[in-house]
Order: structure tokens, then C-alpha cells, then sequence
């Protein structure tokens, strides 16, 4: 068997020692003749900067550390191509900061490595509150699609991921193939869509200096971290259920910064209730990137026909603070208190769908992180189509009845490596092309958010048409 060579961008962080590090150690003790020759990141891979299977993964392959820190993205690109040279490559599995996903992408797109870039596959800094940052986020991730086409072309089996993982779960499966099904029957489409999730994420003010994936010295907040998996199913699910739909009028209605959240003492009950009482946690200077950052926001998107005649709303809200039962006081040490099973994160999600008056579901999910993941739907359909009312529960829905991300990232490396994989797996990555839609919906809110911030607060910003017809891929 052939050694499958790997490259990890961002290969000492959380992401990675959740699921890369012990994806690959899992092959390697099946047999599977797999490498980590070179791990990208600002921290060395030392023993001391790692996790448990980090450790045990840098030790079995001694990889190359490429030290990000002080380098351009020239200087990182000039580094991985030697590194490639001398090492080869079959695969670059991206799991850095959600900043720098565009030139790992770039990079392996323009040589014909195959890439597995975690969400969202293409964000600009500074796009929180810079017009033109924001607006380059599409016009960047059009340049990857070019991109990936030309990589296609060249070589058939090349591959482009992004592991989406709503799309693999069961809760979210059944929805999706439900809509589908009504629409084919009937043609009608999704009329109301509402999907709110809260994260219960607070902070203190000396934790936004704290970098990682899920941080805020790069000039994006919350829309970076975990919306875009909600951005993609509401386009997903709107592929699935069109209907008559023709365009997408997408507007702000709220938005809520990190200096709204400071200015207001929001995290005065944190201090509180975890016994806080240092005033150095709270008399920080952050840099105004940071401070304009977006915490709280909510969208709402008209859909129009032909006519510009409104058929349907969409809407979209993102809380971070929210409710949180979070327990543990300042650590120093800790980057991220939410991946700490005492940090307070909540996994709230509400959706409500309805295809005009043939069906509705109803999914509800109310998680502390790390303590399970139960997830709740009813469907209800007009009785001419079927069977009326079902209520189905689901527990631990992220690891049982479905394909778990870590499976999925081994399927990947089997297949850059040229071995058969099972199709259902590498149907559940999302290349470029089929992300168009989602894509364009994440660039246009930030568009709206960094638009707000230059406006001004209360002056709304003038709303956005997305035409359909353009972003959405004919279905079979």
C-alpha cells in the first residue's frame, strides 16, 4: 500500500486534536500507511504546546513544524512549496484560524492538492466593519471556484471538501430529503424559514485578546465562527424546495457588537457568579478590529419570484450571549474557555420550516455542550400526502445514526491516497461549486454587517438581491 502523505494547516489547535489527530491515529493503527510530514501553525508542536493525541501523533511521525508567525502569506506559500518538494503531498487538511482558510485553499487548488478546508471555506479579515473586505469575500471564493474547475480539469478524481456537518446528520437528512420529496410532488416551495441559534458564549473583556479559531483579533466575530453551517442549510434547504423562487432580497436587522457588549457591563453577572473579582479582567484596551466585531445579529431574507412579488421570509438569528452556564473563572492558559467542558456553551437551535400549506417541520436542539446532543422533529404534512403528524427523537444524534466527521476525514485521506472509499461518504463533502449559494449568503450579511459599522448605528443598510438563478445548480 501506498504512503498517503498529509500536510495539517492549523495542526495545533482544537479542531485538530478533536478530530484530525485521532482520525489519523485510528488509520495508523488499522494498518492504513498514513503521514503527518508537516504541521502549519503558530505554536510548535512540542509536547508541552499538546493535547494528548497531538503528542502521540508528533511523536510517531516527526513532522516538519512550519512556523506561521511573522511571515506573510508569501513567505508560508514559498515554505510549503519546499516542504512539497522534498516531502510530497497528497492532501492539506485546513483547520487553522477561519482568517487564513483562503490561502491554504489557494494554495492547494493551484497545485492539484487535494484539500479538506474546514468551514467557511473562504473569510477575509476585517470584513466586521471594512465594506471592501467584506465584498471580497465572494469575489475570492469565485477565484477558488475558477480554481477548483481548472483543478477538475486537469485531474478527474481531484478532490475539494468542506465538511459540512449538518448535512451528515440524520435530523437534518431527513428534513432535506422530505422538502425535496413534497417539492417534486407538488412544486411548492419553502415559504417560511425561521432558525435561531443561541451559544451562550460569554466572556470576559480580557479573553477577546485571545486569538484561536473562534476569536476576535482578526476583524470577525461571530458570523466566522459556527453560523456557517446554519448559512448552508438554509441554502441547502432552498435548493431542495425552490418553488417559484427567483431571488433573495437579504437585509440587517440587528446587529450587536463586542463594544456594545463591553460598553454595557454584560459580563458584570460572569464576574459575579464565578467569584471574579480582579478588575484587570475588565480594564483592557482592545484593539478597534476587535471592538468591532459582531456578537448578536439577525437577518432576514425576502424571497421574491420573477416578479419581484414576495412569496416567502426567511430569517436568521445568531446569539452569543445568551443564556450560558458557565462556571470556571480567568484561566490564562485557556484560549478558549467554550472548549472547556466548564466554560458555558450552549448548543440551542430552533428551526421552523414550512412549504407553504402541504408540510412544516419543526427542529429543536437544547444542549450544554459536551454533556450529549438530543434533537427533536415533528413533521407535519397535509393528510392528502401522506402520514399526518410524526415526532421522532434523537439521542446523541452527533454520533449515532449518522457519519461523524472524523469518519468522514478518513474517508478523504483514503481517497487522496487512490483508495475506494464508500460514495455516501464523499457525498457529504461540499465542494465549491455546490456551496455557491451558501457562499453568497455569508458574504452578502457580512457585507450588510461591515456596511452597518460605516453607516453608523440605527441607519439601516440599504438591502441586497441575490439572483437564484445564478447561484443555484441545476438538481438531477
Amino acid at each position: 500500500m501506498r504512503e498517503i502523505r498529509l500536510l495539517i494547516a492549523g495542526g495545533c489547535g482544537w479542531w485538530a486534536e478533536l478530530n484530525h489527530h485521532p482520525a489519523v491515529l485510528e488509520m495508523k493503527r488499522n494498518g492504513v500507511p498514513v503521514r503527518v510530514t508537516g504541521i502549519v501553525d503558530p505554536v510548535e508542536p512540542v509536547p508541552t504546546a499538546l493535547r494528548p493525541a497531538g503528542r502521540e501523533l508528533v511523536a510517531a511521525d516527526r513532522p516538519e513544524w512550519i512556523d506561521t508567525v511573522g511571515r506573510s502569506d508569501a513567505e508560508v506559500v514559498g515554505a510549503l512549496d519546499r516542504h512539497v518538494a522534498e516531502n510530497g503531498c497528497d492532501a492539506v487538511l485546513v483547520a487553522s484560524g477561519p482568517a487564513h482558510h483562503e490561502t491554504y485553499s489557494r494554495w492547494g487548488l493551484q497545485r492539484g492538492i487535494n484539500v479538506l478546508c474546514d468551514k467557511p471555506p473562504v473569510l477575509m479579515p476585517d470584513a466586521s466593519w471594512d465594506r471592501e473586505q467584506a465584498a471580497a469575500i465572494w469575489t475570492t471564493f469565485d477565484e477558488h471556484l475558477a480554481l477548483e474547475r481548472a483543478a477538475v480539469r486537469e485531474r478527474a478524481d481531484y478532490l475539494f471538501g468542506t465538511p459540512l456537518r449538518r448535512r451528515a446528520l440524520t435530523p437534518f437528512l431527513s428534513i432535506a430529503t422530505h422538502l425535496d420529496e413534497v417539492h417534486r410532488r407538488t412544486g411548492e416551495g419553502i415559504t417560511f424559514l425561521n432558525a435561531i441559534v443561541n451559544g451562550g458564549l460569554h466572556r470576559f473583556p480580557i479573553e477577546f485578546l485571545k486569538g484561536g479559531a473562534h476569536g476576535y483579533l482578526e476583524g470577525v466575530g461571530g458570523l466566522a465562527h459556527s453560523s456557517y453551517h446554519y448559512v448552508d442549510t438554509l441554502g441547502w434547504y432552498l435548493q431542495m424546495a425552490r418553488g417559484r423562487a427567483a431571488k433573495l432580497r437579504v437585509s440587517l436587522s440587528y446587529v450587536n457588537r463586542v463594544r456594545d457588549y463591553l460598553a454595557g457591563r454584560r459580563y458584570q453577572q460572569l464576574m459575579e457568579l464565578t467569584g471574579e473579582r480582579d478588575l484587570a479582567l475588565e480594564d483592557v484596551e482592545l484593539p478597534a478590529r476587535t471592538l468591532a466585531c459582531e456578537l448578536d445579529f439577525s437577518f432576514v431574507v425576502q424571497v421574491l419570484d420573477a416578479q419581484n412579488v414576495p412569496i416567502g421570509v426567511i430569517t436568521y438569528t445568531s446569539n452569543h450571549s445568551t443564556y450560558a452556564p458557565r462556571e470556571n473563572g480567568y484561566e490564562k492558559e485557556v484560549l478558549n474557555p467554550a472548549n472547556e467542558k466548564s466554560g458555558g456553551r450552549m448548543s440551542q437551535v430552533y428551526l421552523d420550516i414550512h412549504q407553504g400549506m402541504m408540510q412544516n417541520w419543526q427542529l429543536i436542539k437544547n444542549d450544554r455542550v459536551f454533556y450529549g446532543d438530543s434533537i427533536t422533529t415533528i413533521r407535519r404534512q397535509h393528510p392528502s400526502l401522506g402520514e399526518e403528524y410524526r415526532k421522532t427523537e434523537y439521542s446523541n444524534a452527533y454520533e449515532e445514526q449518522t457519519i461523524t466527521p472524523r469518519q468522514l476525514t478518513q474517508s478523504f485521506i483514503l481517497a487522496s491516497g487512490g483508495y475506494e472509499v464508500d460514495a455516501l461518504h464523499l457525498s457529504h463533502f461540499a465542494t465549491l461549486q455546490e456551496q455557491r449559494l451558501a457562499m453568497r449568503l455569508f458574504s452578502a450579511f457580512y457585507e450588510l454587517i461591515a456596511e452597518e459599522y460605516q453607516s453608523g448605528p440605527g441607519i439601516v443598510p440599504p438591502a441586497k438581491t441575490l439572483l437564484l438563478d445564478e447561484l443555484i445548480s441545476p438538481l438531477p
